[in-house]
Parts: C-alpha cells; sequence; structure tokens
C-alpha cells in the first residue's frame, strides 16, 4: 500500500516562478499588461512588460520522517514590472509603473498557496529602480516574491 506524498508542495523553483508567470499571463489584459516572459531578455519589443525569473531558494532540514528527510523551502521568485514610456514625463510614468507593480503584487496575494505549490506566499521586497535593456532605460519595480513549502529530499519509496 503506498502512501500518498504528505505535502504536494513544490521544492522547484522552476514550477513556481512557470506558475506565477502564467496567473500574470491569464490576468494581462485586466492589468494592462503587454508581454509577460520567463527569464532575462535583452528584445522586449512591447511596454509595459513584467519579466519573471527564479530566485533563491534556502532549505532547512525540518524532521528525518522519511528517506533523505523532510524540509522546509523558501523558495524566492523575481517579477520586475517595467514600461518604457518616454511621452508621459517622470513623474507620470513613474506613477504608473508603480501602481501596475503594486496590482501585479495584489494579484500574487490573491493566490496565497498558489495553487498548492507552497504553504503560503507573500511579496516580501518591492524595488523600484531603473533598467537598460539593448540600450534603452525603462522604468522597473522589482517583486520578491518568497513562498514557502515543505517537501521529502526524497520522495517516499514505493511498496515492491
Amino acid at each position: 500500500m503506498s502512501m500518498p506524498f504528505a505535502y504536494p508542495n513544490t521544492d522547484r523553483s522552476t514550477a513556481l516562478a512557470v506558475h506565477i508567470k502564467d496567473l500574470i499571463t491569464a490576468n494581462k489584459g485586466e492589468l494592462g499588461i503587454e508581454d509577460v516572459y520567463y527569464g532575462k531578455h535583452i528584445m522586449t519589443p512591447k511596454s509595459p512588460t513584467v519579466v519573471v525569473m527564479s530566485g533563491t531558494m534556502d532549505r532547512t532540514l525540518q524532521g528525518v520522517a522519511s528517506p533523505g528527510g523532510r524540509t522546509r523551502n523558501e523558495i524566492s521568485i523575481l517579477v520586475d514590472v517595467m514600461a518604457a514610456d518616454v511621452l508621459s514625463g517622470e513623474q507620470a510614468s513613474r506613477l504608473a509603473v508603480d501602481t501596475l507593480a503594486e496590482d501585479v503584487e495584489k494579484l500574487l496575494h490573491t493566490y496565497p498557496n498558489m495553487d498548492g505549490l507552497v504553504i503560503h506566499g507573500f511579496v516580501r521586497r518591492r524595488d523600484p529602480g531603473e533598467v537598460f535593456i539593448n540600450g534603452s532605460s525603462w522604468r522597473a519595480v522589482r517583486l520578491t516574491y518568497v513562498g514557502t513549502s515543505l517537501t521529502y529530499l526524497s520522495p517516499p519509496a514505493a511498496p515492491v
């Protein structure tokens, strides 16, 4: 008799990042976002754009309940909200990208367990600034999302 995996969470930062990318993509029309990408891009044709990337992952041992042990994972996902508006002026453009980042943050907080991938997650940090893409300056806000999950280092063995 096989025992179901006790925690359906993930320890894969890529799985969480792709899920967040898909969530933002599904809501991009409502948010007013033109494109959503995974990974760093040097050719971004439309604005505003969101780029999602895997960040750091910290793992701590939470017991030796199965081969390898159970771990608590803190998975960071970087969400860059960017806009290249040059016509509206600094005040209006900065306010627009800052507000859009807050709207993306609110969307992420609507799904605190990211459909079971994590126990709980939230945007821990919001960091406004600028990025340079292919010689162009973009106003940007980096959101650092951190999700906590519990997983096993080795899944429980299936009975023979």
